[in-house]
Formats: C-alpha cells, sequence, structure tokens
C-alpha cells in the first residue's frame, strides 16, 4: 500500500511538474523560436527544481543529507534526460511526419514519456531510498 501511496504522490506532482515544464518547453520552442534541445533543458532545469522538492518533502518524506540527493537527483535528471530525448528522436525517425515542428513535438512529447518512467525507477530506487533498502 506504501507503494501506490508514493506512485500516487509522484505522479501528482509529476502533474504539476508537467504543466510548469511543458508550458516552458512549448513556449520556448513555438513562441520564443529558441531550439529543442534548449526547450527542452529549460523544462527540466526549472521543472526538475520543483520536482526534487516536491518528491523529497511530499512524495518520499525524505530526511537529511539534502546536498546528497541534490547531486544524486541532479545526475539521475540528466542521464533520464539525455536518455528519454535521445531515444524519442530516434523513434521518430520511424515516424513519416514530413512537418518538422511536429515531429519534434511528437518527439518532445513522447521524450516525456519515457523520462518519467525512467524518472520514478531512479528517485525511488537512488535518490530518495529509505535506509536498509
Amino acid at each position: 500500500m506504501k507503494n501506490d501511496n508514493e506512485l500516487v504522490k509522484f505522479l501528482i506532482v509529476g502533474v504539476l511538474n508537467t504543466i510548469i515544464g511543458a508550458s516552458i518547453m512549448f513556449v520556448a520552442y513555438n513562441f520564443l523560436g529558441l531550439n529543442y534541445w534548449i526547450s527542452t533543458s529549460l523544462n527540466y532545469i526549472l521543472a526538475g527544481t520543483f520536482s526534487f522538492f516536491a518528491n523529497k518533502k511530499f512524495t518520499f518524506k525524505s530526511e537529511g543529507k539534502t546536498f546528497q540527493k541534490i547531486i544524486l537527483f541532479i545526475i539521475t535528471l540528466v542521464f533520464c534526460y539525455f536518455i528519454a530525448f535521445y531515444l524519442s528522436k530516434k523513434i521518430m525517425i520511424f515516424i513519416n511526419v514530413n512537418n518538422i515542428k511536429l515531429k519534434e513535438n511528437i518527439s518532445m512529447v513522447l521524450g516525456m514519456v519515457i523520462y518519467t518512467v525512467l524518472n520514478f525507477i531512479f528517485q525511488k530506487k537512488i535518490v530518495f531510498r529509505k535506509e536498509g533498502e
């Protein structure tokens, strides 16, 4: 039951994180004209900061060693980001969409899905793992 509660809380934080991050990413890309990598990076840096503190306190109720957890979180965030968006760009090679803007927007959404799955696993098992786990 506890794992279910953590997953539900992680998803709640994730919804808020997604609203914040996706808004930043899509505005940066579609309205400010920033490129794909800068737009997606802004998303994960700014929304990731919110996510760290929300998951630390609300989701996993993690105590102590905040600096160490921040370092692990940043490593996890960067790892998940590059894996997710690298995979999403590679997958999009096989999707026949001629409009490059549409194709990159679809890639961004796909990257967010891959990122979310990887991020939950790494945050739970590495960043906010409980003592003795």
